[in-house]
């Protein structure tokens, strides 16, 4: 979470080497735009189409090409050590093992813009260099010792923040349900498919199971924009949210 952070994980991604979650979701992301768009007229072609961007190095060279157009300096594109970096790197150390079974996003973010990395006012300056990199995912067993999350940062970190980022994160005993952003259905909003919270089946999508699921996101898609040429037609989306578990996670941060 943070601005050079974020873009070094997308130049990772680009080359090949992202994270395997994120990267599946961006291929299953892209593979529903090219559907919309009539770009391909099946899922697995597309998901092809995706693959051969990344392996060629076709996405990573347009992505240079975009920051060359708006005034960017492509060198940090192909030596992303020149981003901005923090004066400081502090890990917050794990206290308790157990199983990791919620993770607070959003104070993760706010936590994040606590440092620099967003705006609480308009006139806010971002400072690119700050942000979380979180190194756990809800599911994951941890031990005492391991780092859950590095903080750049370029100022002295308080007690009340380091309390706040602490909690963001619920530590138990027993293992919650791990959650799968690939394994999404998709819902109506706006009169357009987008993708909901996971369905609440165990288990990972085969390929063949997502490319039928998003052929049905864009056979949908296709119904919605003739529905939505009829007058008073309009797309209706859902409530998203869940109940969360409520707790504290025992995480510390080491003395450097």
């Amino acid at each position: 979470i943070g601005n050079a952070l974020e873009v070094k994980e997308a130049i990772d991604t680009l080359n090949g080497h992202g994270p395997a979650d994120f990267t599946e979701l961006c291929f299953q992301a892209g593979t529903i735009m090219l559907l919309q768009a009539d770009i391909c007229k099946d899922a697995a072609t597309a998901r092809k189409l995706l693959e051969d961007s990344i392996s060629s190095k076709k996405a990573f060279n347009k992505f240079k090409e975009f920051v060359a157009a708006q005034g960017g300096d492509v060198d940090c594109i192909d030596h992303p050590q020149k981003l901005a970096q923090a004066k400081y790197v502090t890990p917050l150390i794990n206290q308790r093992e157990g199983y990791i079974t919620s993770i607070k996003a959003t104070q993760l973010g706010i936590s994040a813009m606590k440092l620099g990395a967003g705006r609480a006012t308009k006139d806010d300056i971002i400072n690119p260099a700050v942000g979380l990199m979180v190194y756990k995912k809800i599911g994951d067993f941890v031990k005492k010792g391991d780092i859950i999350v590095n903080v750049h940062h370029d100022n002295e970190l308080s007690v009340e923040f380091i309390q706040e980022l602490s909690s963001s994160f619920v530590i138990e005993n027993h293992p919650g349900q791990p959650r799968d952003a690939t394994q999404e259905q998709p819902f109506q909003h706006g009169g357009r498919t987008q993708l909901s919270r996971a369905d609440g089946q165990e288990g990972p999508d085969t390929q063949e199971d997502a490319g039928r699921r998003l052929g049905r996101a864009a056979q949908h898609d296709q119904d919605l924009r003739g529905t939505a040429r009829r007058p008073g037609a309009a797309g209706m989306g859902h409530d998203r949210d869940q109940p969360g578990h409520q707790g504290m996670g025992e995480i510390a941060r080491t003395d450097g």
